[in-house]
């Protein structure tokens, strides 16, 4: 625990050896976050997905109704001053 972790393993094999987990398997974290998590980054940050993100986003804001003001019952920063 602690320090540089550099691969992967089973945290229950990790804390409780074999009788705990069987599965003893390890990965190389490089290699882990390579082949899964840059694929999810660069789908997410390509320039397709932030267009459709922007669109999306200034699609929303034009449909959906704005809650109305406040009416002259509510409270003003004044009231807490006292």
């Amino acid at each position: 625990m602690g320090g540089q972790q550099r691969r992967y393993i089973c945290g229950t094999y990790h804390a409780g050896g074999e009788h705990a987990c069987p599965n003893r398997s390890t990965f190389a974290r490089e290699l882990a976050q390579r082949h899964i998590l840059e694929p999810v980054i660069n789908d997410l940050l390509s320039p397709a997905a932030v267009a459709e993100g922007i669109h999306m986003m200034r699609e929303e804001r034009t449909t959906v109704p704005r809650p109305a003001p406040p009416t002259g019952n509510s409270l003003s920063l004044s009231d807490w001053s006292r």
